[in-house]
């Protein structure tokens, strides 16, 4: 039995569930600007539909996948979205997966992006 690490089976939702698609035979996918990117747009609604679009393609993708019996890596419906962390320290490195470094802005559009992740 070969154990996984919980992150091998995680997509990101923000980016489009990027590693929903891992074969060169899987469908096309949205595909959107990173969390800093969408951060500097300042628009709530615009992180509602990229949620809605994003949320509805992991479950037709995860939905195929299922009438295959195809339970692989990255096909599941584990999303980590979004990172509400504050990016304050640019030593972290990861700041470009973060809405930016206000608090205000990250709670808006990180709420807005969870109303309509559900569908």
């Amino acid at each position: 039995m070969t154990l996984r690490r919980s992150s091998d089976w995680a997509s990101r939702l923000t980016t489009g569930g990027t590693k929903l698609s891992t074969e060169s035979h899987a469908p096309a996918r949205q595909l959107f600007s990173q969390a800093i990117g969408l951060g500097a747009t300042f628009d709530t609604e615009l992180l509602e539909e990229i949620a809605d679009v994003t949320a509805t393609e992991g479950r037709a993708k995860y939905n195929a996948y299922s009438q295959e019996e195809d339970r692989d890596i990255y096909k599941g419906l584990t999303f980590w979205s979004p990172n509400v962390n504050i990016f304050r320290d640019p030593r972290w490195g990861r700041g470009h997966e973060t809405y930016g470094e206000d608090p205000y802005l990250t709670k808006e559009l990180g709420v807005s992006f969870v109303k309509r992740t559900p569908g």
